[in-house]
């Protein structure tokens, strides 16, 4: 009751996308019995979401192999993570489901859960993260701005992103703040996103970049589960299924540069 109290006040208090664009970030993970790792690199990315210039509510659906045995294990741990980060009012998340689930199936529980809390006429913007990201400080802003200088567009694709180099894997200690220069050492780099999607079938697409580069209307997102059946939310295809269908949006598309540094 009290996760579904907060969520529905922070869903509930949004202004129309029209007038203020608005931003929930929506976050789908699975958490193996084994992986500690991941556990730390959620810390590190809740981190930087609490660092965010522009502080937009996130949204969380997960699950995790096994029973919470209260203890040490991945499931206690990523469940005392989760807790640390809503008292600090960083994130929103569901009570978790036992066994995998794919990162859609996560986004529709998300979506049925948004649905409920959405006031007529108040429909926010979504955008994406996984639980190993680590946000620049401004990326909500980035996007929120988009949005604003450009109210005929019903999705947004950030022409660049930042994505691992050739080094290795970021280290679990690393913060918002220090993005810049894990670009000037290697670890980090800057990449382009393709502007042209070329459908290939029901998951095809020839554009580079995921779609953790899109935030859209909720609108688009909804759609998108209004169209799909459960085979498809379940495929591990999904993603590219999903960032075609939204970079082919009827309602426009808006391509911006970020201007973070």
């Amino acid at each position: 009751a009290r996760a579904r109290g907060a969520l529905g006040e922070a869903v509930g208090a949004m202004a129309p996308a029209r007038v203020a664009p608005r931003l929930i970030g929506l976050l789908a993970a699975h958490f193996a019995a084994t992986d500690h790792a991941r556990v730390d690199r959620l810390r590190r990315m809740l981190r930087s979401v609490e660092a965010q210039t522009h502080r937009s509510p996130l949204l969380a659906s997960w699950s995790a192999d096994g029973p919470e045995a209260g203890g040490d294990d991945v499931q206690s741990r990523a469940s005392a993570v989760f807790k640390e980060f809503e008292a600090l009012g960083v994130v929103h998340a569901m009570p978790r489901l036992r066994g995998r689930r794919s990162q859609f199936e996560h986004y529709a529980r998300l979506r049925g859960a948004l649905d409920r809390h959405i006031r007529p006429g108040q429909p926010p913007w979504v955008f994406f993260t996984d639980d190993d990201d680590l946000w620049h400080p401004r990326r909500a802003e980035e996007f929120a701005a988009a949005a604003a200088a450009r109210p005929d567009a019903e999705v947004l694709m950030s022409r660049m992103h930042v994505s691992p180099g050739l080094a290795p894997r970021l280290p679990v200690s690393a913060t918002p703040a220090d993005v810049t220069r894990l670009q000037q050492s290697g670890q980090l780099r800057l990449s382009s996103s393709v502007d042209n999607p070329d459908g290939g079938g029901l998951f095809g697409g020839g554009a580079t970049g995921e779609y953790f580069d899109l935030a859209m209307a909720y609108k688009v997102f909804d759609e998108f589960f209004r169209l799909h059946n459960d085979a498809v939310l379940a495929n591990r295809f999904a993603d590219i299924r999903f960032r075609t269908f939204a970079l082919n949006w009827r309602g426009g598309l808006h391509r911006f540069m970020p201007q973070a540094d």
